[in-house]
């Protein structure tokens, strides 16, 4: 067969496979047209694919894309990610934008919304970051979560008129929306609807909306805030981190003031709550250093943190016929607070509560079962506390369990009891309280104090930043608990029971002026971070064999398998530890500024949790290859000058660590 033949044949086979694809086009409609189903099908350049009206993909190049007309709607992830369109318009008849149709088209500036649009879907145009204005037609009655969010540069919205819901996230850190109508018919305002929104400096809320969610304006820079009446639902952090927020107005009658919900907004000055609130949530006015006056006169309940490092709070007055319950760490750090009086049925104060308050006093109203003042010092009964069951054991628990299971070392540990205590309805039997629950940290009326007889426990954070000098523990306390005796700066001594068995985690820390201690023989369990970072501590010394022992004033267990604590002002320049010794526990070294080289036994196989951290003076720390783990922040923020050597033939776990977290290092005779 010649050329000439061959091409003729190849034409004719074209023309029949054509032949049998219009074929099949048509018997298609037939069948649609049968069962009653009308197909759309789109050839332009194959720009566009759809299937019974619907546009399920685009492959075109252009950048202004205009969709034909005989769409019903955008498919899911139509268009998504398509970095060359900059302007589309959707034609009459579309109803619905489906889920993230347009989802970070990155350079689309502009679209034009047809008035028969009834919904669009979570994340239909989420990360249009060039999107800066958009004007939704009102007929438009579903905006899904996410719709809009994350578009950097929108600036201007025209929300339908009839909307009812503003769904979650749906504007959510739009960096350049600087203002925006809320219509009148809006009852819901969603879950971080405009988080993060951080041009937004004004927005007025109707007074149909009935619930604002949880963040909803939270990271914006509103400047006032009028929360309307029938808004009584409020969600967590609805107003956090507002930091220009100067004026709110509380309209409605919510029973609850949510967690953290204005949380960080730092220029708040006086807040007044209505006569319905009765609790208000953890962290709700959490770091709200410029509020000075707070009124919440039937709140009965003070969550975690609610006011704590409010540092220009200058008074609390409690409901004097309330069953209070104020929670850990309520007033923490609310250093302009001097005076605290609880009323009568007082239930529980939990551990921290008033802490780091410039506290001279605690006093307590005549007739309280729970609670009692003796100069100016609250004092407990364990039986408050056995009768409140809490995931921390700042809540009394048998005197054979391990207590404080929250080893965090920040204090902002949120913990919450599961049950509220009651009002006891007689003291316990011996009438003499047990527990010291706080002391007041500006104390007035000596540099020295004894605690009182009969105290077996000293709750969490009693002595916190106290500006004792001196204090006695006596005979009979049992347990000191966590950050007691805590950055007492003025602290230059300290007289421990032999009937102490345990100190809690960074008890007796950041006590600058202390410079010895001796530990009872009686003492059994020493919690991390205990006589860490007290800078003139130069000795500790035990009084008898138990379960610590001393060697030149520092601090090994018994046996001496463990180092626990070399002293922050020892000033020798060189240590060699000790043979014996399997472990380095945590902190052992921490902060100290003296020593220069450190040598590291061939016992040794661990090295604990920011062990040399902060020894700015030391130069050398020496290992063996028998060392199996270092924590990976034992050598932080020391010298540029500091050197890991190793004394071992080959690789080395010790070798790895250093590579791994950037410590120099060298190997001994090299």
């Amino acid at each position: 067969m010649n050329g000439n033949s061959k091409s003729k044949l190849h034409k004719l086979k074209g023309l029949i496979s054509q032949y049998r694809l219009l074929s099949a086009i048509i018997a298609l409609a037939l069948v649609g047209a049968i069962a009653g189903v009308s197909f759309v099908l789109y050839y332009t350049h194959r720009e566009f694919e759809s299937w019974s009206g619907r546009l399920t993909e685009y492959h075109g190049s252009k950048s202004e894309v205009v969709i034909p007309a005989g769409i019903t709607s955008i498919g899911i992830e139509a268009f998504k990610g398509n970095d060359k369109i900059t302007s589309v318009v959707i034609p009459e008849g579309v109803e619905v934008i489906d889920t993230g149709a347009f989802m970070k088209c990155t350079s689309l500036k502009s679209v034009t919304f047809p008035s028969s649009l009834t919904s669009i879907g979570m994340d239909a145009f989420m990360g249009c970051d060039a999107l800066e204005t958009i004007v939704l037609p009102d007929t438009i009655n579903v905006i899904g979560e996410g719709a809009f969010s994350n578009c950097e540069n929108l600036r201007s919205v025209v929300l339908p008129s009839g909307l009812a819901v503003i769904h979650p996230s749906t504007f959510y850190a739009c960096t350049s929306l600087a203002e925006i109508t809320i219509p009148e018919t809006v009852t819901l305002i969603g879950s971080r609807a405009f988080e993060g929104c951080s041009v937004l400096k004004a927005v007025t809320i109707p007074d149909a909306v009935t619930e604002l969610g949880g963040s909803a304006f939270a990271h914006t820079p509103l400047e006032s805030v009028v929360i309307p009446q029938n808004a009584s639902t409020l969600g967590a952090g609805v107003f956090s981190y507002c930091k220009q927020l100067k004026s709110v107005t509380i309209l409605s009658a919510p029973t609850e003031i949510p967690e953290s919900a204005f949380e960080g907004c730092e220029l708040l000055p006086e807040i007044s709550l209505p006569q319905s609130v009765e609790e208000i949530g953890s962290r709700a006015f959490y770091r709200c250093t410029a509020l000075q006056k707070a009124e919440f006169p039937n709140v009965t309940l003070f969550g975690e943190r609610s006011f704590a490092e409010c540092s220009a709070l200058t008074g609390v007055t409690f409901n004097k016929n309330a069953v209070l319950t104020v929670y850990e760490r309520a007033f923490l750090d609310c250093r302009s607070i001097t005076r605290i009086h609880l009323p009568k049925n007082t239930a529980f104060i939990g551990a921290m509560a008033f802490s780091g308050c410039g506290l001279e006093e605690i006093t307590v109203e005549a007739g309280n079962t729970n609670y009692v003042s003796k100069d100016g010092v609250l004092l407990s009964y364990t039986s408050v506390y056995k009768s409140s069951a809490s995931e921390e054991a700042d809540v009394i628990p048998p005197k054979n369990e391990v207590s404080e299971p929250d080893t965090d070392t920040d204090i902002d540990t949120d913990t919450k009891a599961e049950t509220e205590p009651a009002v006891r309805a007689e003291p316990p039997e011996s009438g003499l309280p047990d527990i010291l629950v706080a002391f007041p940290s500006e104390y007035t009326r000596a540099e020295e104090y004894t605690v009182p007889y009969g105290i077996e426990f000293i709750f969490s954070g009693a002595f916190y930043r106290s500006n004792l000098k001196r204090v006695v523990v006596p005979e009979g306390v049992e347990r000191i608990e966590k950050r007691n005796f805590y950055a007492m700066n003025s602290l230059t001594s300290i007289s421990l029971p032999q009937s102490l068995t345990s100190l809690g985690e960074y008890s007796l820390s950041s006590c600058a002026a202390l410079e010895t201690i001796t530990l009872p023989s009686g003492l059994t369990e020493l919690d991390d971070g205990v006589l860490t970072d007290c800078a003139s501590l130069a000795a500790i010394e035990v009084s008898e064999a138990g379960a610590f022992s001393s060697v030149d004033g520092v601090l090994y267990t018994a046996d001496r398998i463990m180092l626990v604590r070399y002293p922050q002002g020892k000033k020798d320049e060189e240590f060699a530890i000790p043979g014996t010794s399997f472990e380095i526990g945590p902190y052992a070294f921490f902060k100290n500024p003296y020593l220069r080289r450190v040598i590291v036994p061939e016992s040794t196989w661990s090295v604990g949790k920011f062990n040399f951290t902060y020894c700015e003076g030391l130069l050398t720390v020496e290992v063996r290859g028998t060392v199996t783990y270092i924590d990976s922040m034992c050598f932080a923020g020391n010298g540029d000058e500091f050197i890991l050597r190793i004394h071992a033939d080959g690789r080395t776990y010790a070798e790895t660590y250093a590579t791994e977290f950037g410590v120099r290092f060298e190997r001994a005779g090299e």
